[in-house]
């Protein structure tokens, strides 16, 4: 089981020395069958500029029993919303096959208008085509970064690529 973690004393310096922040996630790495697809993955997208958040591998004991080994990473939504002025809305898309809405995860303004912001983004680009679409979408956002995380994490089949690749 993943989960979320927040430290409020000077612990977190501990784990991640470099990181600034005091919110992390420790994924389980129980459906990894190596145990290092994430962390390469990771490690490959800071290479690239793709992954800001500091992360490593640790052991996860609770009452002197081990739960086997986590990747202890920094949450990316806080670390977006830091190290990015232009970050305004960051929304996590879920597989619409159930109609399920997508997750908003941070909004520097109300919730209401940042998810009215993204389903204007992908209205827009739902009806555009061709070289309108794609100078459209090099104004609207990063699209060369935002094309090299799908094709790494296409490649290597990592994290949520089926419904990333869909947007």
């Amino acid at each position: 089981k993943s989960l979320a973690l927040s430290l409020t004393d000077d612990r977190a310096r501990q784990w991640l020395p470099d990181s600034g922040i005091d919110k992390f996630m420790l994924i389980s790495m129980c459906n990894d069958d190596r145990y290092i697809t994430q962390y390469t993955a990771n490690l490959l997208m800071a290479q690239r500029g793709l992954f800001a958040p500091k992360f490593r591998m640790v052991e996860l004991v609770i009452d002197g029993a081990s739960q086997g080994a986590y990747l202890l990473v920094e949450k990316p939504q806080t670390v977006l919303a830091r190290d990015s002025v232009r970050t305004r809305v960051i929304v996590r898309r879920r597989t619409d096959i159930q109609g399920a809405a997508p997750e908003l995860k941070y909004a520097d303004d109300d919730e209401a208008q940042a998810l009215a912001a993204y389903e204007a983004l992908v209205g827009q680009a739902e009806v555009l085509g061709g070289n309108k679409l794609l100078a459209w979408l090099e104004q609207a956002m990063d699209l060369d970064q935002y094309l090299g995380w799908i094709a790494l994490m296409s490649a290597l089949e990592s994290g949520d690529f089926i419904d990333e690749v869909y947007f």
